[in-house]
C-alpha cells in the first residue's frame, strides 16, 4: 500500500484505512464524464475491432462490448432481444433468440 503525502487517513474500527495506488490510466478514468451505456441490436455482420476491441458474454443472450483504448470507454450492451436504450424492456423491439447472427460468440 502506498501513502500519499498530504492525504488524510480514515480511522476505522480496526485501524487506519489506506487506499492502494492505482495506475495512471485508471485514475484518469475517474475524471471521465458520465457517458452511460447504450443498448443496440446485433447486426448481421460482427462489430469491428475498430469499434470494440473487448467483449464479454453476460449470458447466452447478452454481449457487452467496449473499446479498451478509449480513456473514457462507453459500454455497449448487445442483447439478442431488447430495445434501444433498454436491453431488458418488457416488449422487445427486436428478438434474435431463435435466429442468432452467425458471428454470435455467446
Amino acid at each position: 500500500m502506498a501513502s500519499c503525502p498530504g492525504a488524510t487517513a480514515l480511522d476505522a474500527a480496526d485501524g487506519v484505512v489506506e487506499v492502494p495506488a492505482i495506475a495512471d490510466r485508471d485514475a484518469l478514468s475517474l475524471t471521465c464524464p458520465t457517458r452511460g451505456s447504450q443498448s443496440r441490436r446485433p447486426d448481421v455482420k460482427a462489430p469491428t475491432t475498430k469499434q470494440f476491441d473487448q467483449q464479454v458474454c453476460l449470458d447466452a443472450k447478452t454481449l457487452l462490448l467496449w473499446q479498451s483504448t478509449d480513456p473514457c470507454p462507453r459500454v455497449t450492451v448487445m442483447p439478442l432481444a431488447g430495445c434501444r436504450g433498454d436491453p431488458t424492456c418488457p416488449k422487445p423491439e427486436w428478438d434474435f433468440t431463435t435466429a442468432k447472427p452467425p458471428w454470435w460468440p455467446c
